[in-house]
């Protein structure tokens, strides 16, 4: 929470929008953070946004591990094909 924290301060004083993961409760977040601003144009107040990414990033993890599995086979079948042939 603290390192939020010290990105919103950031974003409200610069005045520029900010994106960082994070991770809470074993769930993965994309999180924007951007300022909002009076009508003098001057950053007063902060949107936050989150967008959980755990079924996604284990979606992918999965597929990665099916590819692995699937050039390891591919190997194999090609180092057969070769000791046979």
């Amino acid at each position: 929470m603290a390192r939020r924290k010290t990105y919103a301060d950031s974003v409200v004083r610069m005045g520029k929008p900010l994106r960082f993961g994070s991770e809470r409760a074993g769930r993965n977040f994309e999180n924007s953070f951007y300022s909002v601003f009076d009508d003098r144009g001057m950053a007063t107040r902060l949107a936050a946004y989150s967008r959980d990414l755990t079924s996604h990033m284990q979606a992918q993890e999965e597929l990665e591990a099916k590819f692995r599995y699937l050039e390891e086979v591919n190997t194999a079948l090609n180092l057969g094909q070769s000791a046979g042939g």
